[in-house]
């Protein structure tokens, strides 16, 4: 079938250019997290308020913020993501109570940390963080450990990692390049008056960032649970997953984010770790590292939409990606009534090249 008679059967959507709807993105926290859809929810809001569900399961969760924006929306959201790190943000996000006591217990937690020699100094000296960054995070995990009260936990967890994102050149943790940070050279990116802030200082600011995401509709926060193990029997489920571009290339979010996985369950990180690399990264489990092959990924799309088909599934998607946009869409055709493609295009942040961002939608013969 080609891309003629595919779009002869498919409804599409041009992206309207209207400003984006300021109460839309009000109190929505910004995020270092390669991949967040913060910049697009308000088109994404224009698409779905188009159709009718109560009940929302976010496979890919990864930042929360489009469970966020499902919970604005009134809908009953279940979020789910394969990195624990991610679910814990998206906890203290969603869930946590974010009264002014508890803020305060945050702000007191973070100050009250001692630096301490443990497995982040011994493990990863010179890779991510200054010699004193490494000895806080390790005073911080040494008092993490001790606290009992879940909605602090998750709190200060949130501000600690968003505050490692920050410290971090490029956001991530795929290269051992604490050098591109030290160096006294002159820089055409990065914020080196950010990187030289506190951990204190940026974790403090995450946390009064979320202080206003409030919400009396809580989020049911799966425990990190494979994809395509997740139960079907929502009204519509929103896909956003790891991107495979046309020449078969990604890097799985265990290699960008092992540190901050790490974090979550300091007394198994160093039985994870892979000393075989200099990143000394955690071994992908199976169910993240399919997702970045391009000879699986196709499968598991089918997988997916197969056991959601009664559903109205949303994928968020990007052109150039494989599997290509036609074979997306004969999937989606081959189990849904109807397809919808909404596309908008734009300059990508850190590229002066063209974007198109997608979004497909499938109606069930149900509805």
């Amino acid at each position: 079938m080609n891309s003629m008679q595919l779009q002869n059967r498919t409804t599409w959507f041009e992206y309207e250019h209207s400003k984006p709807e300021e109460e839309i993105l009000a109190h929505i926290p910004n995020t270092r997290y390669y991949g967040s859809k913060r910049r697009l929810l308000p088109w994404l809001f224009r698409v779905l308020e188009r159709y009718q569900y109560s009940t929302v399961l976010d496979l890919f969760g990864g930042t929360g913020t489009v469970s966020l924006l499902f919970q604005r929306m009134n809908k009953e959201v279940t979020y789910n993501d394969a990195l624990a790190c991610n679910a814990i943000c998206a906890d203290a996000l969603l869930n946590s109570s974010k009264s002014p006591q508890l803020i305060c217990q945050a702000k007191d937690f973070i100050f009250s940390v001692t630096e301490s020699i443990g497995l982040i100094s011994k493990e990863f000296e010179g890779l991510y963080f200054l010699e004193s960054e490494n000895r806080w995070l390790d005073g911080f995990l040494a008092k993490y450990e001790e606290q009992t009260n879940r909605d602090l936990r998750n709190l200060v967890f949130y501000g600690v990692s968003q505050a490692a994102l920050m410290k971090r050149p490029f956001n991530l943790f795929h290269r051992a390049n604490l050098n591109i940070r030290t160096a006294k050279v002159s820089r055409s990116f990065g914020n080196s008056s950010t990187w030289e802030k506190t951990f204190q200082e940026l974790s403090i600011r995450a946390i009064y960032d979320i202080q206003q995401c409030d919400s009396l509709n809580k989020v049911r926060v799966l425990p990190s649970i494979d994809a395509s193990l997740v139960p079907s029997g929502f009204d519509l489920v929103y896909i956003d997953p790891p991107y495979v571009n046309s020449s078969g290339h990604t890097e799985d979010y265990m290699l960008r984010y092992h540190f901050l996985e790490g974090l979550t369950n300091p007394l198994s990180w160093k039985s994870r770790i892979d000393y075989k690399k200099k990143t000394k990264r955690i071994h992908s489990p199976n169910h993240i590292r399919k997702w970045s092959s391009v000879l699986q990924v196709a499968k598991l799309f089918c997988e997916i939409l197969e056991n959601h088909k009664d559903s109205i599934v949303v994928l968020s998607y990007v052109e150039g990606a494989a599997p290509s946009l036609n074979e997306i869409l004969c999937m989606f055709k081959k189990r849904f009534r109807k397809v919808d493609v909404f596309e908008r295009t734009h300059f990508h942040s850190m590229s002066k090249s063209k974007k198109t961002e997608l979004i497909i939608v499938g109606i069930p013969s149900s509805l």
